[in-house]
């Protein structure tokens, strides 16, 4: 179920379109499993994901807190120590499903994601995926901050504030995120390789479009291969791909 979160900030406009670009293989997975494939945060290629800007660390290392007693500095720093373990454990807490937002269809995000021609990507919003989310799972969604990691300072009173900023050269994904949190218990210490999180898929979709360089077969496949699984989604071809007038 969502649940908000003052970390996760929604987009101004809930029906702020959001895409998701994957292959067949995964498109066919969602078919099928009725879910959304949430990835543990440090397995993103992105070394940076889920940790804090160095400000942050050295305002933690250097600023004591008010009248410590000078023994007890020891202490403190151990403590720090152990905090950056704790930051750098929580990324295997977490999970993450990612969107891009965007009123129209990207180019760049059909190049990153889609090497091949049988691209798909997923339309819907903000309100949709919000309101899709079937599990009891806990999932907070909202808009990626993106930061110098060099000079800026993030919120240090909240743990969840390390997974929703990325660093200012991955802007250009404009990315929503939902997220889930599994706190270690005696039976788990941390997420394997990610979480399946049930949705209605029905109320997720809103269109489906092929890439600009899928063949017209590849869009005729998809229809009945669609049917099969019980959802009436009308496969779009790309506006990309729209004849070219002078």
């Amino acid at each position: 179920m969502f649940k908000e979160h003052p970390t996760f900030i929604a987009p101004p406009d809930e029906n702020a379109k959001i895409w998701r670009y994957m292959d067949l293989a995964k498109f066919i997975s969602l078919l099928q499993k009725k879910s959304l494939y949430f990835t543990r945060a440090d397995k993103f290629e992105d070394q940076f994901e889920g940790s804090w800007p160095v400000p942050n660390v050295i305002a933690r290392n250097l600023i004591l807190p008010p009248g410590l007693p000078t023994e007890s500095i020891p202490g403190w720093n151990e403590l720090n120590l152990h905090r950056a373990d704790f930051n750098r454990q929580f990324r295997t807490w977490c999970a993450v499903n990612c969107w891009h937002m965007n009123e129209y269809e990207s180019a760049a995000m059909w190049k990153l994601y889609v090497q091949a021609g049988d691209g798909i990507a997923i339309q819907s919003t903000y309100a949709r995926l919000r309101d899709s989310i079937s599990s009891e799972e806990e999932v907070f969604i909202g808009a990626v901050n993106y930061i110098d990691y060099e000079k800026h300072v993030i919120d240090a009173g909240n743990v969840l504030s390390s997974i929703v900023h990325k660093r200012t050269s991955f802007s250009h994904e404009s990315e929503l995120r939902a997220v889930v949190v599994h706190w270690p218990s005696r039976q788990h210490s941390s997420i394997e390789h990610g979480v399946a999180v049930p949705i209605d898929l029905k109320r997720l979709v809103q269109k489906v479009y092929v890439s600009p360089s899928a063949s017209n077969w590849f869009a005729d496949l998809l229809q009945p291969l669609i049917v099969q699984y019980g959802f009436d989604f009308a496969v779009n071809h790309s506006s990309m791909n729209s004849q070219v007038v002078f």
